[in-house]
């Protein structure tokens, strides 16, 4: 099973905290089986006083056939609290052409797995 997890959020500066309090949200059975890809802030477009380009996208893709894209950052917050919207995807060709993007974007080195 190929498993994918997008999120493209800036990272704040406690990054690794961050990251740990994500991967404890997500819980080990996803942050064991799931490639969890971030943009990082390097590779985004900066305007004129230094501040990085945002992209808000968050999505889930299985076996290229079940894409899960959602307006929630993958927070306790976001998930628990706050009112956001996602679509489930099952069949057809849209969750393997974003599981197709997705892979051409890391080879390219536009977002990168993020190491545990």
């Amino acid at each position: 099973m190929r498993f994918f997890i997008a999120f493209f959020q800036f990272p704040p500066p406690d990054f690794p905290n961050d990251l740990e309090r994500q991967h404890r949200e997500l819980g080990e059975i996803v942050v064991s089986s799931a490639s969890i890809l971030r943009w990082m802030p390097k590779r985004r477009l900066r305007h004129e006083q230094g501040h990085a380009g945002l992209m808000h996208a968050k999505a889930a893709v299985a076996d290229s056939c079940v894409a899960f894209l959602i307006s929630a950052n993958l927070t306790e917050a976001a998930l628990e609290r706050n009112m956001e919207l996602g679509v489930l995807i099952r069949g057809g060709g849209l969750p393997m052409a974003i599981e197709q993007l997705l892979d051409n974007l890391t080879e390219c080195g536009e977002i990168q797995p993020i190491r545990r």
